[in-house]
């Protein structure tokens, strides 16, 4: 079984394309809280806006992609995970939630698609 790579793909181009001056805007446009901010650019922290969510029809089993339809369905053959908060997702998922400054979330943001581009390769290699 192949996995879809489409949404992880979607979610990192957006990652990858997020500057500074994009987060500023919107903090200048009243928006309080960077994890807030994120949701706005990624649909970040929640199941029915974000990028891999959305693609896997919201199906979380428990808050914030824990356990979500992709782990369910699509990777139980193959013993993998991807949530939100799941085995070592939980440390980039947190540097965006708290991020503190603009740098902070942006940083946050490429340590995220860091990893996401690191697990999709380790999960292909492994297959």
């Amino acid at each position: 079984m192949e996995i879809n790579k489409k949404p992880f793909l979607e979610l990192i181009k957006k990652y990858r394309s997020i500057t500074i001056a994009e987060i500023q805007a919107i903090k200048d446009s009243g928006v309080s809280g960077f994890n807030i901010i994120a949701m706005h650019l990624t649909g970040f922290g929640g199941s029915t806006s974000c990028i891999l969510c959305r693609a896997f029809d919201h199906r979380c089993k428990y808050c914030y992609g824990i356990e979500t339809y992709f782990n369910e369905v699509i990777m139980k053959e193959h013993r993998a995970q991807f949530g939100c908060l799941h085995n070592d997702h939980e440390k980039t998922y947190y540097r965006i939630k708290n991020a503190g400054t603009v740098d902070d979330l942006l940083n946050a943001f490429q340590a995220r698609v860091d990893h996401i581009e690191r697990w999709l390769e380790k999960f292909e290699e492994e297959k």
